[in-house]
């Protein structure tokens, strides 16, 4: 997944988080079973992008009759310990969405439900009945959803390399992250762009905005040349920064407020500062 990938997915279920709370939230894991030839998981991994879509319409026409919000974020991985077992590259899919309302102990839609909904889906796209008493999993998340979600969205790397390497590229998802619509644009509303001027004061300015409580964390990253070769380094917000290399630049500054408040005080304090300069 690419960095911009990992940040949609995060701000995603950051507002799924905040719409319906931690302890609401669903988390879905379905898997692909044993088939029945080579030929039957190269047709399933070729047409994986459509079971996805399938799967979470389904599940979000669901969510909406039992009147829960229907949108959905998900990511796919590469089940590792099955390619080293096997060298069987089956994908997953890991998905987020709105499971309950507060005050409901059960989940509205059953765990024999999303069972019924992936073997029929799956079924119909092999053209056969599927049993899949195993291959789908509805927990709740306990910590933070979004940092549950970036564990999945950082592995598989190695594995997908290795799987290209075996000349399996066709099995390899197309998309490796799937958002529905309304949540994108919901997403995608909540990007505040500012001009180069403002976003280097606040740049200059991140440990001030650190010690107000307004940033929880930051990062930067560089380009660093040595010897006519370039690499990247990234320097926590805790980290002295070491001169080396014979250039540095700085690429981006990655980081998380404490509050959305804490962004309207980041913002008019960066164009303070920019009056005091002027």
């Amino acid at each position: 997944m690419t960095g911009f990938a990992k940040r949609m997915v995060r701000s995603a279920i950051a507002l799924l988080q905040e719409r319906h709370g931690k302890r609401n939230l669903a988390f879905l894991t379905v898997t692909i079973p044993e088939l029945a030839s080579a030929d039957e998981l190269r047709q399933v991994c070729g047409g994986w992008g459509e079971l996805a879509r399938r799967l979470m319409e389904e599940v979000g026409r669901e969510l909406t009759r039992h009147g829960l919000n229907p949108e959905y974020c998900y990511v796919n991985e590469i089940q590792e310990e099955r390619w080293k077992r096997d060298q069987v590259p089956a994908p997953h899919i890991h998905a987020v969405f709105q499971g309950r309302i507060t005050g409901q102990k059960d989940w509205a839609i059953s765990k024999e439900k999303f069972r019924e909904i992936w073997e029929r889906i799956l079924g119909n796209f092999l053209g056969r009945s599927m049993s899949l008493p195993a291959a789908t999993r509805v927990e709740v998340i306990k910590k933070c959803a979004k940092r549950y979600m970036t564990k999945y969205m950082s592995k598989g790397g190695k594995v997908a390399d290795e799987i290209i390497a075996a000349g399996y590229i066709e099995f390899l998802p197309g998309s490796w992250h799937g958002i529905s619509n309304s949540l994108r644009r919901k997403v995608k509303e909540g990007i505040l762009e500012v001009d180069k001027d403002t976003a280097y004061l606040i740049v200059r300015h991140l440990d001030e905005y650190k010690q107000a409580g307004w940033v929880k964390w930051y990062g930067l990253i560089w380009a660093v040349e040595n010897d006519g070769s370039w690499h990247i380094e990234y320097q926590a917000h805790d980290e002295q920064l070491e001169k080396g290399g014979q250039f540095r630049m700085l690429l981006s500054v990655v980081g998380e407020l404490t509050s959305k408040q804490a962004l309207n005080c980041v913002i008019t304090n960066s164009l303070a500062n920019e009056r005091t300069i002027a």
